[in-house]
């Protein structure tokens, strides 16, 4: 049991109105906060944890990390007083981790690793006291915040670790401890905060870095050169593809279900079995191995495997259909890279459908000063796929809609530009008026496509 004498000693900070309680979680946003759980007052560009004291312990809280005692009213209690609660997070969350010699798994990679996190998760908690981190809790804050609400109890814990800026992975990695460590694939998201592919590649590498030499689990996509040659040295490795032919678990006989998911052969070190799922895209298959393969390492039987796989439902704006007044909403608006664009476009083009197949696209941003080349090449694959009708939104996904215009022959009314959600919808209400379309929605998540997505569905 955590107590406020716990986290005062974790962040050797100064405890002030102590009074006698337990310690049940931690939480850095006061609108979420659930009762008995410990605030940390984090100081943000645009916002104070400070400024929300009161409303964490009207919700319950059991005590504060903060820098500024100042702030404090006469009664709030349990108040650890430190010079940065930033770094104090990393400390407490550094102490934690010792007192469990549970295995704990780290997943990262340019795209896929929530999912394959949540899938992983899901099927461990068959046979085990498994733990997964919520949502995308994955990054200097969200790692820490994850590994501190860990329960005691618990036989092994899957995380997720993101990486926008070089040197981020390595200390979230370290700070997790890892027994076993998945690279879901390398592409180019966020490259534009890397000099170039390779130190991308570096950076995920980090996670692999940071397992133990004795015993560490290298969990790799064979079919991801960057990885794949980094790999083939490794000692302990697990990997997955589909087109190596020697991998330890491999997908054969894919079949796409249009709407309603795909099915395909595992082929696995003591066999082979046929799954279902309601996930979107052959993309979505690394995914699935990815996660199985750990799951089948730790002895997860392949009964359970073929259950687990085919109920678990698409992440919430990854590929999820949706009915709308315009006809089905495929909802991929959560993040955008240009090999995100490209898969959930690969998979668009595959469905068997005779409706009007519309792409609402939005900014792809992070990618530095190769930006407008990358939405060039976006109107390309549209050119190449089964698209019919364009919607642009943003400053740089115009060049998209102009690309298809200039160079491709699109009419304007088949490749429009907008500048903003209200002007967007505008041009959808107006353009779309039939109800008989398949609408893939994609961008980045600053653009809030996901706000475009509730109102039309």
């Amino acid at each position: 049991m955590l107590t406020p004498q716990w986290v005062a000693k974790a962040v050797e900070g100064k405890l002030v109105r102590a009074q006698a309680t337990a310690v049940q979680g931690f939480s850095v946003d006061s609108r979420t906060l659930n009762p008995r759980q410990f605030f940390v007052a984090l100081k943000g560009k645009n916002r104070d944890g400070h400024d929300f004291l009161d409303q964490a312990f009207q919700q319950g809280a059991t005590g504060a990390l903060i820098s500024d005692p100042q702030r404090a009213k006469a009664n709030h209690h349990n108040l650890v007083v430190v010079d940065d609660t930033a770094q104090g997070l990393q400390q407490m969350a550094r102490r934690y981790r010792l007192l469990f010699q549970t295995p704990l798994i780290g997943v990262t990679g340019s795209v896929g690793k929530t999912t394959t996190k949540e899938l992983l998760g899901r099927l461990l908690q068959t046979r085990l006291k498994a733990y997964y981190s919520p949502g995308n809790f994955n990054n200097e804050v969200g790692l820490p915040l994850s590994l501190l609400n860990m329960p005691f109890g618990t036989d092994t814990g899957v995380f997720e670790l993101a990486t926008q800026r070089p040197g981020e992975l390595k200390a979230i990695s370290e700070l997790l401890g890892p027994s076993v460590g998945i690279i879901t694939t390398v592409t180019d998201a966020h490259v534009g905060h890397f000099a170039d592919s390779k130190q991308l590649a570096d950076e995920k590498w980090a996670l692999i870095d940071a397992l133990p030499l004795a015993g560490g689990i290298v969990v790799i996509n064979a079919d991801n050169p960057p990885l794949w040659n980094r790999s083939t040295q490794q000692r302990f490795r697990v990997d997955f593809g589909i087109r190596q032919p020697h991998v330890s678990y491999r997908a054969e006989a894919i079949e796409l279900h249009d709407l309603e998911g795909m099915s395909f052969t595992l082929a696995h070190p003591l066999g082979r079995v046929r799954l279902r799922t309601k996930l979107l895209g052959t993309h979505n298959v690394y995914n699935i191995l990815a996660a199985v393969a750990v799951a089948m390492e730790m002895r997860v039987e392949a009964e359970a495997v073929q259950q687990v796989v085919a109920d678990l439902p698409p992440y919430p704006h990854r590929l999820e259909c949706k009915p709308s007044r315009f006809g089905t909403i495929v909802d991929d608006c959560y993040n955008a890279s240009p090999s995100a664009v490209h898969a959930a476009l690969c998979a668009f083009s595959q469905f068997n459908t005779s409706q009007n197949k519309v792409f609402v696209f939005g900014d792809m941003l992070e990618l530095g000063e190769h930006a407008l080349d990358y939405h060039q090449q976006v109107a390309q694959w549209v050119q190449a796929s089964n698209v019919t009708q364009v919607f642009t939104v943003g400053n740089l996904a115009a060049e998209t809609a102009h690309t298809l215009q200039m160079q491709h022959g699109w009419p304007e009314k088949l490749a429009q530009a907008t500048h903003s959600l209200d002007e967007l919808k505008s041009h959808l209400n107006h353009s779309l008026k039939q109800q008989d379309n398949l609408i893939l929605v994609k961008g980045s998540r600053l653009l809030a496509l996901d706000q475009l997505v509730d109102q039309l569905a």
